[in-house]
């Protein structure tokens, strides 16, 4: 720089001279002639051309050539090109000052004077050096300057309006200038507007000195003042203040992209050495202040900075955009410009405060280190609110390589734990995963330009995404390839849900192969739930499924299994499920298949055994075909539809047919069409029939919303519809019913009859009703007509607004206003809506009325029961001369009468409220005398009852006491277990199934209404009563409590005495001379036994002892006199001991005992081979002809019988048995081995009672 300053003083100083000199000697005597200037101007040029080789234009001359001379329309041009030029230049000097080696001027003035850089000077005639001469410049004066840079003055393009006054010498002690900048207008590259600048500046050869420069753009200003030596050793000493509005104004750019709110006063201070120059700066402003001090190397770029700052905002400050307020510090060194090669750097920002709009940091530390074009994050850990990240890595910055730059890589980690998500992705997620906290690990490699590749794998550990919602794991692969973003490799597990998937997949296409499992389903009713605005439905079971997805997006081929097993669906349970699916071209060629197969679908009242689905298309066509086998119907349906499956879709429906269990099939008559279109649906004629019935339903919906529909019911037969109803199967319905009106408001309306109501003695009925809905009403209106009299009449409005876009119904202000009557009503018209009962006569009469709000109506009324006579038919309980009596006042339903026959007289009495407003209320008393109570097969009880039952409807409470005087019982009792599977068979009897629950009672829950019932009855024999069994009797007493919870099964408390009674079997007596029957707390009517039987045979006298439970007794044998175990059980089967029995007693008796060992082993194979394995059958045969034989088998199924019979007689042997049930009075049997008997043989059973 020093260099062309002495380069450029040595021009102006040598021109200077020449110029003077020559015009001093030349205009002393030619000056005032034309012809004289004209010799002066042809010097100059010459002169001028040989030291710039440029040419001088000049327009006048004039002034006095001893004192002064103004030269005008100055300009020098070289090429073609101007290099500068000036309106005027007036000089004023003393040229006796060139005797003395100077050249002296007194003003030199220059007017609109303009330079364009740049100059391109040509070599100096003293080398450089500064010539002999002196120049002193009293005053300059530059009156509206410029400047136009041409790129050789940085950002610089030019100066324009200098306006400037100053002085200037130069001598053998080098330049020396003072000058005043009054104003200057400079224009640089990056800025929108100029920059006022302002001041004065005094420079020599060893300081430039800086006084009030100010430099302004708008509000924005700067303010410097300071001096810089560049002697042997360069000081900077300087102190700068100013006011930003706007960064853009001064330094052409802004961090944040906009201003700040507020202006920034801005401070810097430098002073010391170059190479150790001290700096201290700070920016304030409303939202706090920044603060920087340290040491720079301005001659080697390097040095250390430090800045600690709280309450910072740097949106405040016009350094961010987004409101932030921080506190910490920063640590900054280094050495060398960024991008050397030999460039170092370190950086370490301490924030314990970091406020972010509503994202709020407790702290934050990043260690960065640069060494060339590698930057390293040695440390990167951020604690917030909303969790905690930790990073490490490397960054690469390009490089010249082979002649072409490299671009910028990265390799590196983020770890984070309790991160939640982004705000911008939460708004759109359910509310439930808003509150996801993911833990895991990001890591990254590659190149970061847009074509290059980058390698991304992301870990997460287990993360909660929402209540009761977990992610177990994952584990996700893929980046950019070859300028394209991918998915490689996905791993996914959460509760219940595994996921797995390989291959790739892009925005071109996939080429995928997944599997999908979940052990249990009812783990991801959380997730589920996403899916439903509602409670979601139940879920439970396993599914399995595996797939492949491959090719294009644009016509992808899918393969995918599928297999559900034990699906709960919350309204229904699905036994199994398999889908098999094969789409070899999704979109383009539209081509492929799916088979649905659904074993074991219970759902509502509908179950299916099967329900087959077989959905295919070949380019042109889509097919489907559904089967579907119940127990109380099967469904065939075949449909078509054309492709592209585009709206509107046309469905071709062939081939329906609907068959009820135990009936005929109806079938489609012909075709129908169903359209399905954006705003419209349309079914055509849809027939099917069945003999003479006829059901008929068409229905469209115009884009309008206009709605129009109609079903038409011709002699259709319910009772193979409702088996369990209780409809005579002579019954007809025929209905009637259309739809019309809109979507929003739609009107239907309905007109029917049920005829053919016919049973045994009571003659035929008929049923008619019509209905209307719409306009905000539904009305109602039917009759019962039995025997050509009307026995029920009903009449009801119900105000209620109807919509099917979206489907809602919604009770109106106009409430409920029904009445029922009814006159001689058979009591077998209830009997589809009592199941368990049959009814064999009565009659009803009533008069209800029902007005005001549907949720809490106000009845009147009356209701009698005349006549009634039923059976139960589970316990084959039987109830006559039913008489009930009730009266209904707002809620409030009072029995007035009540009395009914059952073996003895039963009369009731009470009152209910009904639960409308609140819980409700019920209360009721009942009692009755010899009362006959049916145990079904078990046997009947006569007793005396006393009943209070109260509390709500939804759980009443009962206390009961019942006083028994008679029971017949015809017991199930088990044998003990040393006897009770012993099973002798006489010649030509099959071996029973061995039955698992008899040594298991049930437990006894109550049915709807009564469920949720609580009981405390208490069963008083009083002072005893006589049970007969089938071949005897058992004398108990006492008392035994029964309890049950709501919900709950009978729980028996206590305990029943017997003092004495007598039991035949297989006419032989056996004396009960006492014992006890405990319940103690047992859910099941089984109680434990202790109880003493006797039996004498002969001269022996036998004791019993019955121990265990009434299912599974146990016995203890004695005798007096004593005997062996073996002597017992002769006496008791052939009335003497083992001594006196013959051959064929003795093989008897051998069998029973190895019967009794046998049964004790079967209980080991059992334990041992589990329930699946062991044998349902373990006894004994014993045969004239073959004796003993010792059989084990199992029942394959109910129909298929496998065997092994071991011969125990002398002979041995043993042979292998099949034997299968054709009919309950055919089978076959086939056996093979080493006995006499293998064959194949076809038994004839048959039952002459």
């Amino acid at each position: 720089m020093s260099r062309r300053l002495v380069k450029l003083a040595a021009w102006i100083v040598g021109g200077t001279a020449i110029l003077l000199g020559l015009l001093w000697l030349a205009l002393w005597g030619l000056a005032a002639s034309d012809w004289g200037r004209a010799k002066v101007l042809e010097l100059l040029n010459r002169e001028v051309e040989a030291a710039t080789q440029a040419q001088l234009t000049l327009g006048d001359l004039a002034g006095n050539p001893l004192t002064n001379l103004v030269l005008r329309e100055v300009s020098l041009r070289r090429g073609g090109r101007e290099l500068a030029r000036a309106a005027e230049i007036e000089l004023r000097y003393n040229p006796l000052a060139l005797l003395s080696g100077r050249v002296h001027l007194g003003r030199l003035r220059l007017v609109r004077p303009w330079v364009g850089l740049p100059l391109d000077l040509p070599p100096d005639p003293g080398g450089g050096s500064l010539p002999g001469l002196a120049l002193t410049i009293a005053r300059l004066e530059v009156v509206d300057g410029g400047l136009e840079a041409g790129g050789s003055l940085g950002r610089l393009r030019r100066a324009e309006g200098v306006q400037l006054e100053g002085e200037f010498s130069l001598d053998a002690r080098g330049p020396r200038a003072e000058a005043q900048l009054a104003w200057a207008s400079l224009s640089l590259e990056g800025l929108e507007a100029p920059l006022a600048v302002s001041g004065r500046v005094a420079a020599d050869a060893r300081r430039l000195t800086v006084e009030s420069l100010l430099i302004q753009a708008g509000r924005d200003r700067l303010e410097a003042s300071g001096q810089y030596d560049w002697g042997q050793t360069s000081r900077l000493n300087l102190k700068a203040r100013g006011q930003i509005t706007d960064w853009r104004t001064l330094a052409g750019w802004s961090p944040a992209g906009a201003p700040p709110p507020e202006p920034v006063a801005l401070r810097l201070e430098a002073s010391g050495p170059l190479d150790a120059c001290q700096v201290k700066a700070s920016l304030q402003a409303a939202g706090g202040s920044l603060d920087l001090a340290g040491r720079l190397n301005l001659d080697q770029p390097g040095g250390e900075l430090k800045a600690r700052f709280a309450d910072l905002d740097l949106s405040r400050l016009g350094l961010g955009t987004p409101p932030v307020n921080l506190g910490g510090s920063l640590e900054l060194s280094g050495q060398g410009w960024p991008g050397d090669d030999k460039a170092q750097a370190r950086l370490h920002l301490a924030l314990d405060q970091a406020v972010w709009a509503d994202w709020r940091a407790q702290g934050l530390d990043l260690r960065l280190a640069q060494e060339g074009g590698q930057y390293r994050v040695e440390a990167l850990e951020l604690v917030s609110e909303r969790g905690r990240l930790q990073a490490t890595g490397q960054l690469s910055a390009p490089q010249a390589r082979d002649g072409q730059q490299t671009p910028w890589r990265v390799q590196g980690q983020i770890a984070f734990q309790d991160l939640d998500l982004p705000p911008e992705l939460l708004a759109r997620l359910p509310e439930p995963l808003r509150q996801a906290r993911l833990n895991g690990v990001l890591r990254g490699q590659g190149d970061l330009s847009a074509s290059g590749d980058l390698a991304l794998e992301l870990e997460l550990g287990r993360s909660p995404l929402g209540p009761d919602l977990e992610l177990t794991s994952l584990r996700a692969s893929g980046g950019r390839q070859a300028g394209k973003w991918g998915l490689s490799a996905l791993e996914l597990t959460a509760p219940g849900l595994s996921l797995q998937a390989q291959g790739r997949a892009d925005a071109a296409g996939a080429d995928l192969a997944w599997e999908l499992a979940s052990e249990d389903l009812a783990r991801l009713r959380p997730a589920v739930a996403l899916a439903w605005d509602t409670v979601p439905p139940a879920l439970a079971g396993a599914l399995q499924a595996r797939g492949s997805l491959r090719g294009p997006w644009s016509g992808p081929a899918l393969e995918a299994r599928a297999q559900a097993q034990e699906l709960d669906l919350g309204r229904g349970i699905l036994h199994r499920a398999d889908l098999e699916l094969s789409a070899p071209d999704l979109v383009s060629h539209r081509q492929g298949r799916a088979n649905l197969l659904l074993e074991g679908l219970e759902a509502g009242d509908l179950p299916w055994h099967q329900v087959r689905a077989e959905l295919s298309a070949d380019g042109r066509q889509a097919s489907l075909r559904l089967n579907g086998r119940g127990p109380f119907l099967d469904l065939a349906l075949n449909a078509t539809s054309p492709i592209p499956l585009q709206l509107p879709l046309r469905f071709n429906l062939a081939g329906l047919s609907l068959t009820p269990a135990g009936g005929q099939a109806w079938r489609q008559q012909g075709q129908s069409a169903l359209v399905v279109g954006a705003h419209n649906l349309d079914l055509d004629r849809l027939l099917l029939a069945q003999g003479s019935q006829r059901l008929e339903l068409t229905g469209q919906v115009s884009p309008g919303g206009r709605v129009r529909a109609s079903l038409d019911l011709k002699d259709f037969a319910p009772a193979p519809w409702l088996p369990e109803r209780g409809l005579p199967e002579t019954t007809r319905l025929e209905l009637n019913a259309d739809l019309t009106g809109t979507l929003l408001e739609p009107v239907m309306r309905l007109e029917g009859r049920l005829h053919g109501l016919a049973w045994r003695r009571v003659g035929e009925g008929l049923v008619s009703f019509n209905g209307r809905l719409g306009g905000g009403e539904l009305s109602l209106a039917g009759r019962v007509t039995w025997a050509e009299q009307p026995v029920l009449d009903l009449n009801a409005t119900l105000g209620l607004a109807a919509s099917l876009n979206p489907p809602n119904l919604e009770l109106t202000a106009e409430g409920l206003n029904a009445r029922l009557t009814g006159k001689d009503l058979p009591l077998h018209l209830l009997a589809p809506t009592m199941r368990g009962v049959r009814i064999l006569g009565g009659r009803l009469d009533l008069d209800l009325k029902a007005q005001g709000d549907p949720g809490d109506p106000h009845l009147e009324g009356a209701l009698a029961l005349s006549g009634g006579n039923l059976v139960i038919t589970p316990t084959g309980q039987r109830i006559t001369d039913i008489n009930l009596a009730f009266s209904a006042r707002g809620r409030e339903i009072v029995l007035t009468r009540g009395e009914a026959d059952s073996g003895g007289h039963l009369s009731l009495h009470g009152r209910m409220l009904l639960p409308w407003k609140d819980a409700g209320r019920v209360e009721l008393k009942a009692q009755g005398k010899d009362l006959l109570v049916g145990l079904g097969a078990l046997g009947q009880v006569v007793t005396d009852l006393d009943l209070d039952l109260d509390g709500t409807p939804a759980a009443p409470k009962a206390r009961a006491l019942l006083h028994p005087s008679q029971a017949v019982i015809h017991p199930r009792v088990a044998t003990p277990a040393a006897l009770g599977d012993v099973v002798l068979l006489r010649p030509g009897q099959t071996p029973p199934p061995l039955d698992t629950e008899i040594h298991k009672a049930p437990r006894i829950f109550f049915p709807e209404p009564f469920h949720n019932l609580a009981l405390e009855a208490r069963v008083d024999l009083g002072p005893g009563i006589r049970v007969v069994v089938d071949e005897g009797w058992v004398s108990l007493l006492g008392v035994v409590r029964v309890t049950k919870a709501p919900g709950g099964p009978l729980v028996f408390w206590d305990r029943y005495r017997t003092d004495n009674g007598v039991i035949m079997v297989e006419s032989r007596r056996f004396v009960v001379t006492g014992g006890d029957f405990i319940f103690e707390g047992r859910d099941r009517p089984d109680p434990a036994l202790n109880v003493d039987v006797q039996y004498r045979g002969g001269g022996t006298q036998i004791f019993i002892t019955l121990q265990g439970t009434a299912f599974e007794p146990q016995l203890q044998l004695s005798s007096e006199p004593p005997m062996s175990q073996a002597d017992i059980l002769s006496v008791i089967i052939f009335g003497r001991p083992t001594a006196g029995l013959n051959a064929g007693e003795t093989r008897q008796l051998s069998a029973q005992a190895l019967a009794l060992v046998g049964q004790g082993s079967r209980r080991e194979i059992e334990k041992i081979l589990g329930p699946a394995l062991s044998p349902d059958v373990f006894t004994v045969h014993s045969e004239i002809s073959t004796g003993s034989a010792l059989e084990a088998g199992k029942y394959l199924s109910t129909d298929l019988y496998l065997r092994y019979r071991q011969n125990l007689s002398g002979e041995g042997g043993q042979n292998v048995g099949l034997e299968y049930r054709i009919t309950d009075w055919l089978s076959l049997e086939s056996q093979v081995g080493t006995t006499r008997d293998s064959g194949v043989d076809a038994i004839l059973n048959w039952d002459f009672n």
